[in-house]
């Protein structure tokens, strides 16, 4: 079993792991998202689905949204 060594101490009073999870989720989420409503957009649909950016972008949106309210 290799050990690992944590870069800095562990301070459990901060959350700053947890919001790094949650941000970078939500921006792989988003990106995840813009794309596929693009290619959805162009290619599948492209007179019935204007809104479906929206509805997208504001579901995958929530982790993103949870890691700015931890920021906070």
């Amino acid at each position: 079993m290799p050990t690992f060594k944590p870069l800095r101490p562990y301070h459990p009073d901060c959350d700053g792991d947890r919001r790094n999870k949650y941000f970078y989720i939500g921006i792989v989420y988003i990106g995840l998202s813009v794309v596929y409503s693009v290619i959805e957009t162009i290619f599948i649909y492209p007179s019935k689905v204007w809104y479906a950016p929206i509805l997208v972008l504001v579901f995958f949106g929530f982790p993103f949204l949870l890691g700015l309210k931890a920021s906070k």
